[in-house]
């Protein structure tokens, strides 16, 4: 017998690939929204000055704060009392009337301080009696070591305790 013809092999069109879009991306959940990390807290600004007599009473405790004075010693209100108290708020009132002027040595400036006790207690730097800053740190600084703190003075304490004011 005759061998089998090869197949024969027919050409078959195979269609051109089509491109294909991409397959839709799967919905995913949105991650948590985590808080930020917190901010380190801004220093706390000074109050600002509701008055001149306020800001020299701050600069004063500034100054005092920085030379180890404790803050806790050291009352503004106390010591703005004292001042409208003793001077009315005038750095430059001297007192030429009562017993220290009688002796020579008048209260000057906004705490009305005398010049001893002023040269006493002045801090390197703020040596001016008439200064109201200088005169602030040096009778503040009397004040504490006299009665313990400014709000301790007769005349502060006497008017919290309902009494009057009496000069120290």
């Amino acid at each position: 017998p005759a061998p089998a013809p090869a197949p024969v092999q027919v050409p078959v069109q195979v269609p051109a690939a089509q491109p294909q879009a991409a397959p839709a991306p799967v919905a995913q959940p949105a991650p948590e929204a985590q808080p930020a990390p917190e901010a380190a807290p801004a220093p706390k600004e000074a109050p600002k000055p509701k008055d001149q007599i306020d800001a020299w009473i701050h600069e004063a405790i500034q100054v005092m704060e920085k030379s180890g004075i404790p803050r806790d010693q050291i009352d503004a209100e106390a010591i703005r009392t004292i001042i409208m108290h003793e001077s009315n708020g005038d750095p430059s009132a001297t007192n030429n009337w009562d017993s220290n002027a009688a002796a020579g040595t008048p209260s000057i400036g906004l705490m009305q301080t005398i010049a001893p006790t002023f040269e006493s207690f002045a801090l390197p730097g703020h040596q001016n009696i008439y200064d109201p800053v200088d005169n602030i740190i040096a009778a503040t600084r009397y004040s504490i070591e006299r009665y313990g703190s400014v709000a301790d003075v007769p005349g502060v304490s006497g008017l919290r305790s309902g009494g009057s004011y009496q000069g120290y």
